[in-house]
């Protein structure tokens, strides 16, 4: 069919261009064919295109719980996976596993073994210091200690030392419990042991807070004078009165303001100026 037939198939009045304009249309879209210039056929059909498979709706928050649940049991041990109830494994071709859940549990489960190798450090490093202190305590009983104290909780003896220098606990457990000190002194049986915690609390108020306490009250009352002694200067030496006065008096000095004549001045009184009567004496009497 050629161009001028298509149009002549359209309603009366259609312009050729609207005609060409449609043809082109259809050409591009492949629903018609051009066997030659200026001559169109219609294509043959196509067959219908499947459907894609549309996207599966996002898990709900029970069921991405359920998937989560699932895959770190999977991730702990592979033979947990219910095959029937979810399908083939996170692993497997066609899983069912959303995508994102599989993304969020790899990194959950990253960062719980990263704050498991960080826990584990930390009680690793914790043990090295507790068997250092043990150590160090148990060298300064020499020997007069129970079996028990290898092992035994040191609560009480980091309680003290949040206050008490180690080196003060240690003087206080090599007088009180070594044998080398005095004889008689009982076998340590536990690090909780009031007695022990009783010397070691007297034993750091005798040694260092007494003397502080005393030196502080020895000398109150002596720092604030000394205070004001150092902080007031030395009075400076006074000039001679005739020294100062030379300077005036002598006759070779230039005239200055201290003997030029004021010309304001106001004459001065004479040394007989009235007294105020008396009264003791008689006012005179007024004339009539």
């Amino acid at each position: 069919m050629s161009v001028s037939q298509l149009h002549a198939c359209m309603p009366p009045g259609t312009p050729r261009s609207t005609a060409e304009a449609s043809i082109l249309r259809e050409f591009r879209s492949g629903r018609i064919l051009r066997t030659s210039p200026g001559h169109y056929a219609l294509a043959p059909a196509r067959p219908p295109e499947a459907k894609r498979p549309s996207t599966p709706p996002p898990p709900t928050l029970e069921d991405e719980a359920t998937w989560f649940a699932a895959l770190d049991g999977w991730i702990n041990d592979p033979e947990t996976w219910d095959r029937e109830r979810f399908g083939p494994r996170p692993d497997e071709p066609g899983r069912r596993i959303p995508a994102g859940v599989v993304a969020k549990g790899v990194d959950r489960n990253r960062k719980r073994l990263e704050r498991q190798r960080d826990r584990e450090a930390t009680l690793a490093r914790q043990a090295a210091a507790d068997q250092e202190l043990r150590t160090k305590l148990l060298h300064a009983c020499n020997g007069n200690y129970s079996s028990s104290l290898a092992t035994d909780d040191l609560s009480s003896i980091k309680s003290v030392l949040e206050i008490v220098p180690i080196d003060r606990v240690l003087t206080t457990i090599h007088c009180k419990v070594d044998k080398r000190s005095y004889p008689a002194n009982p076998t340590l049986l536990s690090w909780s042991d009031p007695v022990l915690l009783k010397e070691i609390a007297e034993n750091y108020c005798r040694t260092m807070i007494v003397p502080r306490l005393v030196d502080a009250w020895s000398k109150a009352g002596t720092a604030p004078a000394t205070k004001a002694r150092e902080s007031s200067p030395p009075a400076a030496p006074m000039a001679d009165i005739d020294e100062l006065r030379s300077h005036h008096d002598d006759p070779h000095a230039p005239p200055g303001p201290h003997n030029l004549p004021k010309p304001d001045a106001a004459p001065s009184a004479p040394d007989t100026a009235q007294k105020p009567a008396d009264a003791s004496e008689a006012l005179p009497r007024p004339s009539m």
